[in-house]
């Protein structure tokens, strides 16, 4: 819980400063302080689990949001490794076998985490525990956040032009929920371990 506590009182000075220094911007900016938050939040997530003995499934798909947040999933290729785009496309062989690899690494961590874990998350939140209603309250933002994100290209077809200010208060809005997600996920491994170290139970 410490470390939990430590980390969303450092990102609350990091975001609190960045806007005084630098507005809005450091929000609506691509790889602005609230993005790097975000990034940083989920690595502190990851380290967590870890370190209390956390299960590798869970362990994978923290650091696959981390990655992503950091832009791995992009920066070293010449597509996403999410999209169709890279495997139907003339990229590098190189590329789309570590694009198949890693999306068959996630799909092994979702399938293992629906087998071990989901039952005891759909329990707790059944029970109202505050570490499931946390994830899943962070899944739905995250989810808003997502089709938040290009919202100009994506509603441009149907004859919608958004002007400038309306898609800076969707950055605003994507960005910011995506790092209250990150910290859904700090706050639910944190409280999880609380709940092993009560009870004595070992990591799902």
């Amino acid at each position: 819980m410490r470390a939990a506590i430590l980390v969303t009182s450092a990102v609350a000075l990091w975001v609190a400063i960045a806007i005084g220094l630098q507005g809005t911007s450091a929000i609506a900016r691509e790889g602005g302080a609230v993005e790097l938050a975000s990034a940083l939040v989920l690595l502190a997530a990851l380290l967590l689990w870890l370190a209390r003995g956390g299960g590798s499934a869970a362990a994978i798909l923290i650091a696959a949001l981390a990655a992503r947040e950091f832009d791995l999933d992009k920066a070293p290729f010449e597509r996403g490794i999410l999209g169709t785009g890279l495997y139907i496309g003339a990229a590098p062989f190189w590329q789309k076998a570590i694009g198949l690899a890693v999306i068959g690494l996630l799909v092994w961590a979702l399938t293992r985490w629906a087998q071990a874990g989901m039952r005891p998350f759909v329990t707790a939140l059944r029970r109202g525990r505050i570490w499931a209603l946390l994830l899943a309250g962070g899944v739905a933002l995250a989810a808003l956040a997502k089709s938040l994100d290009g919202i100009a290209r994506k509603v441009a077809p149907l004859g919608v032009d958004l002007g400038s200010r309306t898609v800076e208060i969707a950055r605003l809005a994507e960005e910011s929920l995506e790092l209250v997600f990150a910290l859904s996920v700090l706050w639910t491994v944190a409280l999880v371990q609380r709940g092993w170290r009560r009870d004595g139970s070992a990591p799902a």
